[in-house]
C-alpha cells in the first residue's frame, strides 16, 4: 500500500460519517471574473486533464483502489450537471455533501464576481495539488496550454535505499520520543475542545472562520520568525498550542496533527497524478515549567517555542514520509484499514490512543510563489478541509497570509472556535509571543 492509497482511504472510509470529503480553496480576485469565460475554461480543463475527469474504483478491495478516466457518456452528464450548478444560485456550503463518484471530483464556481471557490476531492489530491489545478485553470482562461509535469523518476536504487533507511531510523526514534512525551494518561491530559462529545452521527455541518493578514502583518510575521531563528511553521505551532492550553487550564498537553506533502519523497509521482500523497507529523507540546501561581492556566511560551522547534526538526528528518512508509508495510488490506478508520471515528476524541487524540490539525502550506497565475490574479487565497478535530490552515499567496479554521458543529462550539482563531492571530501579531 502506498501513501496515496493510505491518504485517500482515510477520507473515503469516513466520508459518510463526517459528511465531507473536499478541499476548498477560496480565491479573492483582484478583478471581476467573467462567469461565461470561467465555464468555458473549466469545461476545457476537465476534458483535457484526465485526472480531473476521473472516477474512483474500489473493487476488488484487497487488491487496492485506483482512479480511472470516466467514460464519455458519464463525463458529459457530470460535466453538464456542474456547468448548470455554476450559474444556478448560491455557492455550495460545506453542509452540502456529495459522496465520491456522485459528482465530478473537481468543481468551481463564482460566489461573487471577485471571489472564486474551487472544490476538489481530498481523495484525488492534497492542498498543494488543489493550488496546482487552480493555477492551471487560470492559465486556461488566458488561453495558455501548459504541459503537465512529468515525474522525475525513482532515482538510483542506492539512493532510495539510503533514504528509506534514514527515514525509517528517524521514524522509530520519533515514535519513542512521542510516546515518552505523551505519558500513560495521554488522552485524559490532552486538550479536547469537544468536551468529550460523541463524534457520531455528524450532520450539523461545519463552522468556518477566516482571518487574512495585511501585507505588512504578513511580512512582520515572517520577519519575527527569522529574527528568532525559527521557521514560520514552528511559530504557528507554538502559538496554536499556547492558545489551546489557555482554553483548558486543567489539561497539560496538546496533540497537533501537521499534514506534510510527500511528493518530494515520491520522485516517481507527478503533481498532476491522482492520489493524496500526504503524511503527517504529530506534535505533542506540554505546558511549561516556571509558572507563577497567579497564572495557573498560563503556558511557558518559551518552553512551547522550544518544543515546537524540536517538532520541526523531526519534520525535516523525514518522519512523515517514514511513518507513512511503515504504515504502508503493515496495512496491506484496504478492507481492514477502512474498518479500523471507521472504528476510530466512532470514539470521542478524548478516548482515543496517544496517536489519535488530536486537539487540532495545523496545515501550513507556506508561501507558494511557484503558482504565477494565482499570484497575479489573487489578493489572497485561503484553504480548508473538514474533519472531526478542528482544522486550522495557513496559506500565503501574493504576500498575504490567510488563516481558515473549520470545525464540526456537532462537536464544537462556534463561539469558542472563533475565540481560538482570534487569540491565535493576536499571539502572532504581538511581539514576544511564540
Amino acid at each position: 500500500m502506498d501513501s496515496a492509497r493510505v491518504g485517500a482511504l482515510f477520507f473515503h472510509a469516513v466520508e459518510d460519517l463526517v459528511k465531507a470529503n473536499d478541499i476548498v480553496l477560496t480565491l479573492q480576485l483582484r478583478e471581476a471574473m467573467d462567469a461565461e469565460a470561467l465555464a468555458q475554461a473549466f469545461g476545457r480543463q476537465v476534458r483535457s486533464r484526465p485526472t480531473l475527469a476521473s472516477t474512483l474504483q474500489l473493487e476488488p478491495v484487497a487488491a487496492g483502489h485506483g482512479w480511472e478516466r470516466l467514460d464519455e457518456k458519464r463525463l458529459d452528464s457530470l460535466l453538464e450537471q456542474q456547468l448548470l450548478a455554476m450559474v444556478s444560485g448560491a455557492a455550495e456550503s460545506p453542509e452540502v455533501f456529495f459522496p465520491t463518484n456522485s459528482v465530478l471530483p473537481y468543481r468551481v464556481r463564482l460566489t461573487d464576481p471577485r471571489r472564486l471557490e474551487l472544490r476538489i476531492s481530498h481523495l484525488l489530491t492534497n492542498g498543494q495539488g488543489a493550488l496546482f489545478w487552480a493555477n492551471d485553470l487560470l492559465s486556461m482562461m488566458h488561453g495558455e496550454w501548459v504541459e503537465l509535469p512529468q515525474p522525475a523518476g525513482p532515482g538510483s536504487r542506492w539512493r532510495r535505499c539510503v533514504t528509506v533507511l534514514r527515514e525509517t531510523f528517524w521514524s522509530l526514534a520519533w515514535t519513542a520520543s512521542f510516546l515518552a512525551a505523551a505519558g500513560w494518561r495521554a488522552s485524559s491530559n490532552t486538550v479536547d475542545l469537544s468536551h468529550g462529545g460523541e463524534p457520531l452521527p455528524m450532520g450539523g455541518g461545519f463552522f468556518r472562520a477566516r482571518r487574512v493578514l495585511s501585507a505588512e502583518q504578513s511580512r512582520a510575521l515572517v520577519g519575527q520568525a527569522r529574527e528568532q531563528g525559527r521557521r514560520v511553521s514552528s511559530v504557528l505551532l507554538s502559538a496554536l498550542s499556547a492558545e489551546l492550553l489557555a482554553a483548558r487550564p486543567e489539561q497539560d498537553q496538546v496533540c497537533i496533527v501537521m499534514p506534510d506533502d510527500l511528493l518530494a519523497a515520491r520522485p516517481d509521482v507527478a503533481r498532476s497524478d491522482p492520489g493524496n500523497h500526504t503524511g503527517a507529523l504529530l506534535a505533542r507540546l506540554r505546558r511549561g515549567l516556571g509558572l507563577r501561581e497567579s497564572q495557573p492556566g498560563a503556558a511557558d511560551l518559551r518552553g512551547l517555542a522550544s518544543q515546537a522547534d524540536t517538532a520541526m526538526q523531526w519534520s525535516r528528518r523525514g518522519v512523515a514520509a517514514g511513518t507513512t512508509r511503515l504504515a504502508d508495510l503493515t496495512l496491506r488490506d484496504e478492507r481492514q484499514l477502512r474498518q479500523q478508520l471507521r472504528a476510530a471515528a466512532a470514539k470521542p476524541l478524548s478516548a482515543r490512543g496517544p496517536f489519535e487524540s488530536a486537539s487540532c490539525v495545523l496545515s501550513n502550506l507556506g508561501a507558494r510563489r511557484e503558482f504565477g497565475r494565482l499570484s497575479d490574479a489573487c489578493e489572497w487565497i485561503s484553504v480548508t478541509s473538514f474533519g472531526q478535530p478542528p482544522i486550522l490552515s495557513a496559506l500565503d499567496i501574493s504576500g498575504r497570509v490567510a488563516f481558515e479554521l473549520s470545525a464540526s458543529n456537532d462537536l464544537f462550539d462556534g463561539a469558542e472556535m472563533q475565540r481560538l482563531l482570534d487569540g491565535f492571530v493576536a499571539r502572532l501579531l504581538t511581539p514576544g509571543q511564540p
